[in-house]
């Protein structure tokens, strides 16, 4: 994941740790973004400093992870994959 500055067009950050995003979504603090990957875990990050702050995943076969939906009144993410 890449976080840019729009204005200047730069790259602030390279958040590493996913082979494949397939969702994404941006906590309403504006700080952090949670991601979800083809590996089947979810990532919490802080946009700032580019650290992983928490790292969710499941032992169970199950597919990969397809959507991240946040509530922006409670900041609670939820993480949708197949089964």
């Amino acid at each position: 994941v890449e976080v840019w500055e729009i204005d200047s067009g730069e790259c602030l950050q390279t958040l590493r740790g996913h082979r494949q995003i397939n969702a994404l979504a941006r906590v309403d603090d504006g700080r952090r973004v949670v991601s979800g990957s083809e590996d089947r875990t979810v990532k919490v990050w802080d946009i700032d400093s580019g650290k992983c702050l928490q790292n969710l995943s499941t032992t169970r076969k199950a597919g990969a992870m397809r959507s991240i939906s946040i509530n922006d009144d409670t900041d609670r993410s939820q993480a949708l994959r197949e089964i």
